[in-house]
């Protein structure tokens, strides 16, 4: 398994493939202070992309024409 931990003190617990449960363990003021939550890997995945999606959308909803068709501004 591998740990990311993340300034706030949350650690992620996690294979690389994120196959299986990613462990979370919930940190406060750089301090873990909760037992771990256990969440299925393909859940958190599916999570981060709809995220991902919707930040995805809101930023070519506001693009212009030139920045979607990839052209230098006029």
């Amino acid at each position: 398994m591998h740990t990311h931990v993340c300034d706030s003190g949350t650690r992620f617990h996690y294979n690389s493939d994120l196959s299986g449960d990613v462990l979370v363990q919930v940190g406060r003021d750089g301090v873990t202070t909760h037992n771990p939550v256990a969440i299925p890997g393909h859940d958190l995945l599916a999570f981060v992309a709809a995220w991902v999606r919707m930040h995805k959308i809101a930023r070519l909803d506001d693009a212009s024409p030139a920045e979607i068709l990839g052209l230098p501004s006029l």
